[in-house]
This record gives structure tokens, sequence and C-alpha cells, in this order.
């Protein structure tokens, strides 16, 4: 093996590894070291090299870098394996989920219809990665306002992945998350926090007190919170989330300042003008 080749699965191996530390910025680092390296070696070390850093840009919010590098990698893919190649099916799971943040829906349905497609005639129904692509799915369709749609697509993802990953694995508490949004927007607030709880105790034991994907359903949880009238397990919430976020991100993130705006929002409802104010500036 050549010492690109070497390379380039050393820088794969760090992308992967901050990247299931939320250290999403590392993770983009080394996923472009990969990808440089990658192009000494051989073109199946640059799809490779070029799925990872997309997914470590579109979590670090470049999505339009993450894009270019997600249909570099299925452009390779395909040329190479095929079309109907299972790994065609992860690569279009990230460029859907991409073009969902980049407010392209149509576009990511279609991504996610082809990936589900491809995962279950290569995989099998009961693989986890039919249950990540239903799970992206229900998001997007939670996006569409299809909610109905968007929870059975939780349900049969949470029911897969329990059976292939069991029940205290971190993607079973992605699942419960989102369905706790999706019964949230239903207006099925109960369910919806029992959701979260499960989740969230499913997320500390597998990830650590202060990884960012406890932030994010904390923030859930806050939102479901807020929804019962709970204000002072609410701003816990958001206080929990927004220490999180400051350590991952920084101080002038604009997670931050989303979480900001929302324990402002709950000052001013309280009327602690002076307070909401604070978190305004």
């Amino acid at each position: 093996e050549s010492w690109a080749g070497r390379a380039a699965a050393a820088y794969l191996s760090l992308c992967n590894a901050y990247f299931d530390l939320g250290a999403y910025p590392l993770a983009r680092s080394f996923g472009l070291r990969a990808v440089k390296a990658a192009e000494v070696a051989n073109r199946a070390a640059v799809a490779e090299a070029c799925w990872a850093a997309g997914w470590a840009m579109l979590h670090n919010e470049n999505l339009e870098e993450a894009k270019s590098h997600f249909e570099r990698a299925m452009a390779i893919r395909e040329r190479e394996a095929g079309h109907e190649h299972p790994h065609m099916g992860k690569i279009l799971d990230g460029l859907g989920d991409c073009l969902h943040r980049m407010g392209q829906l149509d576009e990511s349905l279609t991504c996610y219809e082809e990936a589900l497609t491809i995962r279950r005639q290569a995989l099998g129904d009961s693989h986890q990665d039919v249950g990540q692509t239903l799970n992206n799915l229900g998001r997007l369709l939670r996006d569409m306002g299809e909610h109905g749609r968007a929870l059975q697509c939780y349900q049969d993802s949470l029911a897969t992945r329990r059976k292939a990953l069991g029940a205290g694995h971190p993607t079973v508490g992605q699942t419960l998350s989102n369905m706790g949004c999706v019964l949230r927007d239903m207006g099925d607030l109960e369910q919806a926090l029992r959701c979260c709880e499960e989740s969230l105790v499913i997320r500390r034991q597998a990830l650590g007190e202060r990884h960012v994907s406890v932030s994010w359903l904390l923030e859930n949880m806050g939102l479901v919170l807020r929804d019962m009238g709970e204000r002072r397990r609410t701003f816990q919430c958001y206080e929990e989330c927004l220490a999180i976020h400051k350590q991952a991100f920084g101080e002038r993130h604009m997670y931050v300042g989303m979480t900001m705006e929302r324990m402002a929002e709950l000052h001013q409802d309280e009327n602690r003008h002076d307070r909401a104010a604070e978190c305004f500036e």
C-alpha cells in the first residue's frame, strides 16, 4: 500500500472519530485531508473520503461544500459499481439530508426514496441502514407537513433500529427524539415528552452528558415543556443546551444565538424584560 493510501486511511479514521465525538469542525478538517491523500492513492478511496467529509461538512453547516462532496462520491461509485450498489444508498441518504437542509424538499424526497429502495433490495428490510433512511425520510415528511406519514416512518425506523442495534443504541434515541417532534406537532404532548425523556436517557448513557446530540434533544424537550406550561423545566433544558453549544461551537455560533433567543422569549413571557434583553444582546 502506498504512503498516500495509508495517509488517506489514517485521516479517514480521524475524521470518523471526531465526527462520533461531535467535533464536526475537526472532522471536516481531517475529511478534507483524507480526500487530498486519496486523490493520490485511488479513485475508490476518493469516493469513501468524499462521503465521510460530506457528512462532517453537513453537520458543520457547510451545505454547498457537503453537496459537492456527496455528488462527487456518487459519480465515482455509480461509474464503478452501478446505481443499485449498497454504497449508492448511503451516498443518496447523505445527499438527501443535505438537500433537505438547503430547503430543496422535492429533490431530497427523491434521494431518500431511491436510497430506501436500494437499501431494502440490497440489505433487507431489517437492516440498520434501512432504519436510518426511514428516520431521515420521516424528518423530511414532517417538514413537508405530512405528519401521519412521518410518524409511520419513525415507527418503522424505531422497530428496525431496536431489532438491529438494541434498545440502548444512540440511533434509537435519535428516532425517539424525532418522534417526539412530530407528536408535538400533532398535539400529543404527553407522548412527545415520553419519547424525549427516553431518548435523553439513551443519549446520555451512550454518548456522554456533553455531546451535541444531547443538546439537540434538550432543545426539543424544552419546546415540548414550554407548550405544556412547564417553564421552570424548560429553562433548565435551555440552560443545559446552551452550555453544550458554547463548548462545542463557541460563544458566537448561530446555535448559541438560537438558544439564547428561545430563553429570551421565555423571559418576555414572564415579564422579565431585563433578562430578555441580556439574552438578545
